[in-house]
């Protein structure tokens, strides 16, 4: 006969969370994991469907050539790209890429959770007795607490509004945070084994595995991982008794061995890609691609009122990460890790006072935020170290916090029992007097809303950051790029100024195959690089080669600016650039049909060349004509796609700079047609396309100016009042608006 099992007894809710806690405190990988993939989740659902906006367009064809991204080159991203958008099986390749980024975001979510918990380990402390006798420490309300802060902590980040935004879209910044708190795990490991006394052939493998990552590091995003480098020398000099010189060499090594992975750009270089950025195929010019020598005009690009705002800026984007809410925990969480590691405080706070520094002096558009994820990074600590205080402050433990002590690695045990047995006469002895005089508990009240209030700070974050990370609609510069390619003619040429219609181009026509009898060129980087001559000629070898002589007169100079052995009075390579600009145009409107966007126009008319009145607007495109018109010229029909815009009215959906640039720029071109038609006598063209512009963007106050104009000359005074107030709406300072709505009144 069968022996009965003795019935199970319920577990108390007591019970239940202290088995909760000692899972998490007692499986921190397993709770990493499993922050990651809740990180991944959350990522994936607000993900961009498309092409993102600035540099990914051209990231995303570097991944997929593989070709050679700009300065520095991006090795170890391209690398990775090229893995998941050739295996990973689904979506197409700008939805692979965006996925990578959600994966280590993801991953450098989990990562942070082992970094709080190797930075901020439970305090051993002696059991004091609670209000009924029991021992606070060990029971379940602080476990759980205790085990609770760093999960919280880390979703706070997760869901804090850089890391997400930038989790979300094909960039380089979600690997960037990944290694960077990997490479801040693994020193903080290393000081640990060090403080328990492991000879630092031991300990030593932590920090040799921790410069290999920052070398790898280095080739993603080496300026920003480079701004790390002040508070590693800080903490190893703090840790100095950890270090030897074998331990100093094969740590050196280590770090050489990671930025091999920047033999890769000499090599693709070499076979002449379709991208191929800087041409860095030898040790010069690799030199120059790596160091960013092109972008060097940018530190201080700006004056000193300009850097103090974007301080001001930057400052104001640390109260959103984690809710303003959260500010005064951070500063009370400077001062309460202080009181615990005061070189961990040190170091964190050398890493957030670089990032910001460096943020403030380079002048950047479009991604400056990502220049501060080192510093959101070691917010956290702070953060962490603030809650922990709260905690101690509710069970009154606050006053027993002493700095853990350093063990002697090189002393005997009879020497430390020597000097730890020495107290100056004056020191009482450790009794029932201090114990008195510690701090009580906090009321049980308290107790039991700090838990809630830790647990309200991820659940507001992810509120606070939602409409500004979520990208699942977000395809406006694909739309931007389809518009334009909609518009142009069969074996058209398009010159263009504006990144953020060059650069997703790249990927619709590189990767996607789209309208391959389509040269479009960007007058910036014809005008300066000559690799990018390089490109054209792969990728359109006809349209340069009837101007082969003013072509290549040109090339000359710009090899000699590139390496700097140009004069800056030289006059003469502007001359030549005109004049192989004159000879292009010549020939390119002679057998195709060509386009410009604004930014091209007013390109050309620096170098003599107005065009203006050939030009005839369209959608997002400019038509220029052989000559210009001598009556009023017939608009083509609109043809493009601009519900997007109107649907994110509707939706009160957050649009970024890169996207409200790209709704200006058509917002901008309806205007052009409203203006050409006014000029020309067609009132009821030009009130329908200057109506569009304001449907388009209404935060364009030139539309609205203008579209008073149209309606006052119709009769409309209401309307044209309207449109006035909606100019003051948006610039309470204009003064034309001013007048004109007095002179209606």
């Amino acid at each position: 006969m069968k022996k009965l099992m003795p019935p199970l007894t319920p577990m108390t809710p007591t019970e239940r969370l202290r088995r909760s806690a000692e899972r998490i405190v007692h499986h921190p990988r397993l709770t990493a994991l499993a922050l990651a993939l809740g990180a991944l989740l959350l990522y994936l659902v607000t993900l961009a469907p498309s092409i993102p906006p600035t540099d990914s367009g051209e990231l995303i064809l570097a991944a997929w050539l593989p070709g050679v991204a700009h300065a520095p080159g991006f090795p170890l991203w391209i690398v990775l790209g090229w893995l998941f958008s050739h295996l990973l099986p689904i979506g197409s390749v700008a939805q692979r890429l965006n996925a990578m980024s959600a994966f280590w975001g993801a991953a450098a979510v989990g990562m942070t959770y082992l970094l709080l918990r190797a930075a901020l380990q439970p305090e051993t402390r002696g059991q004091r007795p609670g209000i009924n006798g029991d021992s606070l420490v060990s029971a379940p309300w602080f476990l759980a607490v205790s085990a609770v802060i760093g999960v919280v902590v880390t979703l706070t980040f997760a869901f804090s509004r850089t890391l997400w935004a930038w989790s979300v879209v094909a960039e380089v910044y979600s690997l960037h945070v990944f290694l960077t708190a990997t490479i801040l795990c693994l020193l903080l490991a290393w000081r640990h084994h060090v403080q328990q006394g492991e000879p630092p052939r031991q300990a030593g493998r932590w920090l040799i595995l921790a410069a290999l990552v920052y070398g790898l590091a280095l080739g993603n995003h080496n300026l920003t991982i480079g701004l790390l480098a002040p508070a590693i020398i800080f903490w190893l000099w703090s840790n100095r008794r950890g270090l030897n010189l074998p331990l100093i060499a094969l740590s050196a090594l280590a770090l050489a061995l990671g930025t091999l992975i920047y033999l890769y750009l000499p090599w693709r270089a070499s076979q002449d890609p379709l991208l191929n950025w800087g041409d860095p195929h030898n040790l010069e010019r690799l030199w120059w691609h790596v160091s960013g020598k092109q972008y060097r005009v940018n530190l201080f690009g700006g004056t000193w009122e300009s850097m103090g705002r974007e301080l001001g800026a930057g400052l104001l984007l640390w109260t959103q990460q984690f809710t303003p809410l959260a500010v005064p925990l951070l500063l009370g969480g400077v001062w309460a890790l202080w009181r615990r590691d005061r070189a961990l405080t040190l170091f964190s706070l050398l890493v957030a006072f670089f990032g910001v520094s460096y943020a403030v002096i380079y002048e950047i558009a479009d991604d400056r935020d990502a220049y501060y994820l080192a510093s959101f990074l070691v917010s956290t600590l702070w953060l962490a170290a603030a809650w922990q205080w709260l905690r101690d402050w509710a069970l009154g433990l606050n006053a027993a916090v002493t700095a853990p002590a350093r063990p002697a690695a090189h002393t005997t045990a009879s020497e430390n029992r020597t000097k730890t047995s020495r107290r100056p006469p004056s020191q009482p002895a450790r009794g029932a007097d201090q114990r008195r005089r510690a701090p009580l508990p906090a009321p049980a009240g308290w107790r039991r809303l700090l838990p809630l209030t830790v647990l309200l700070l991820p659940l507001l974050t992810l509120a606070w950051n939602w409409r500004e990370a979520d990208h699942r609609h977000y395809i406006y510069p694909a739309l931007y790029a389809q518009n334009a390619l909609d518009e142009a003619a069969p074996n058209a040429l398009i010159l263009t100024g504006d990144w953020q219609l060059y650069a997703p181009l790249l990927t619709l026509q590189g990767v996607e195959q789209q309208r391959p009898d389509v040269a479009v060129l960007d007058v910036l980087l014809f005008q300066n690089r000559p690799w990018y001559h390089r490109q054209i000629e792969l990728s359109h070898p006809d349209l340069l080669t009837p101007v082969t002589a003013e072509h290549e007169a040109f090339l000359v100079k710009l090899r000699q600016f590139e390496a700097d052995q140009l004069a800056e009075d030289d006059a003469e390579i502007s001359q030549r650039y005109t004049a192989l600009w004159q000879a292009l145009l010549r020939s390119a409107l002679a057998t195709r049909p060509v386009y410009v966007t604004p930014e091209a126009l007013g390109h050309l008319r620096q170098f003599e060349l107005d065009l203006s009145g050939q030009a005839l607007p369209g959608g997002v495109l400019l038509r220029l004509l052989p000559q210009a018109p001598t009556g009023a010229p017939a608009l083509p029909p609109l043809a493009w796609n601009v519900t997007p815009f109107s649907e994110a009215i509707a939706a009160n959906r957050y649009l970024d700079e890169p996207a409200r640039k790209i709704r200006r720029a058509h917002a901008i071109m309806a205007v052009n047609r409203g203006t050409l038609s006014q000029r020309f006598d067609r009132p009821a063209e030009a009130l329908t396309d200057l109506q569009l512009a304001t449907q388009i963007d209404p935060t364009y106050s030139l539309a609205y100016l203008l579209l008073a104009d149209v309606q006052q000359r119709q009769g409309d005074l209401t309307a044209a009042r309207r449109s006035l107030l909606a100019v003051l709406f948006l610039e309470p300072d204009n003064v034309q608006a001013q007048q004109r709505l007095a002179a209606l009144k």
